[in-house]
């Protein structure tokens, strides 16, 4: 009989190029694997290209979360929802090569020893043309040099025994998830890098790790809690350094930046307070938020005042503060209802 592998496509509005990876996944030449796409409360029609999909071949399967729950609670959910003996994850921009499911599970099958087996990866841009292959494949692999070096990027082929021994992805994480992944797998199992290029990485306007700061703050949190784990955070301390580089794009891609006055006539624009009292209102803060997130007006802060909710709205709340553009306070009311509510956040105007 042979053995099942689970591929987990998480989407969160790819319409645009969700077509494109599917298709490179069912493309595979080894075909017993099932694909699960998870759509994280999409607001485009990424759903409907993923139920098509599925109505056309019974190894993919569509699940939905009614809201946006972030990358880390979304792959988690995914894989409890498969049942391979082995994963892997695509990104939904993203194109896996023909063979990469042929060649990943001869090196599992073949290598009990081994957990975690990755490729090489070529950089494509957003009409799919190959920009080259990535730096990070040019790093040899080493379980100390993965301390400071995402070098096992895509695409991972993992074994879920191993993958259950280490507790599944931090979904505390709003970023580097599969970094901090890799790094725990590093410690309970060996790795294995498969020197060919069987993945292509999309890079586009709308790519995750292009809010690079958010991305080094949290990649840095991964990177000291394998410190801690690996008893080295006595010896060594993060020294993190950062490099610019400038890019030209054209002025259509990009979002222009409000004129900057000259110094002496500058005057501070007026802040507008956004106030928010929820009380269990799980089913619809997200979309609340992100809707105060898309406000053309730039200068905003948002003070959610929470009436003792029983339910998740607090802990959805508290994720979207760590990424949110904008200032973003929770207040605790224990007296219910808006009035209430109200005056209490007038105390942080």
């Amino acid at each position: 009989m042979s053995t099942l592998i689970s591929l987990i496509t998480t989407v969160y509005n790819r319409s645009s190029f969700l077509c494109a990876t599917i298709d490179s996944i069912l493309a595979q030449t080894y075909p017993h694997f099932e694909l699960l796409i998870w759509d994280d409360g999409s607001t485009d029609n990424s759903v409907e290209i993923a139920q098509h999909y599925a109505r056309l071949d019974p190894r993919v399967r569509v699940l939905v979360s009614p809201i946006n729950q972030g990358i880390s609670i979304a792959t988690k959910s995914a894989i409890a929802a498969t049942t391979g003996q082995y994963f892997g994850l695509v990104d939904s921009d993203d194109l896996l090569a023909p063979t990469a499911l042929e060649e990943t599970i001869a090196i599992l099958d073949q290598s009990p020893h081994v957990g975690l087996v990755y490729t090489n990866y070529h950089l494509i841009d957003e009409q799919g043309r190959d920009c080259g292959l990535g730096k990070l494949c040019r790093t040899p692999y080493s379980k100390e040099q993965l301390l400071v070096d995402f070098m096992t990027f895509h695409f991972r082929l993992i074994r879920r025994t191993v993958y259950d021994q280490v507790g599944s992805i931090d979904e505390s994480l709003a970023v580097a998830e599969d970094y901090d992944l890799c790094l725990k797998l590093s410690e309970v199992t060996d790795i294995h890098h498969l020197d060919q290029t069987l993945y292509y990485y999309r890079r586009h306007s709308n790519n995750i790790i292009r809010d690079r700061l958010n991305t080094l703050h949290w990649t840095q949190k991964v990177i000291r809690n394998a410190l801690q784990r690996r008893g080295l955070d006595q010896r060594y301390e993060l020294d993190l350094r950062v490099t610019a580089h400038f890019l030209l794009q054209p002025k259509s891609t990009l979002a222009r930046p409000p004129e900057r006055l000259p110094l002496q006539t500058q005057t501070l624009a007026p802040i507008v307070s956004i106030v928010i009292p929820v009380y269990n209102a799980a089913p619809r803060i997200a979309a609340c938020l992100e809707s105060c997130f898309q406000q053309t007006y730039p200068h905003l802060e948002i003070i959610v005042v929470d009436n003792n909710s029983t339910d998740d709205s607090l802990a959805i709340v508290k994720r979207y503060a760590e990424t949110s553009p904008h200032p973003l306070k929770i207040v605790q009311c224990p007296i219910q209802g808006a009035n209430f509510a109200t005056v209490k956040s007038q105390k942080l105007w």
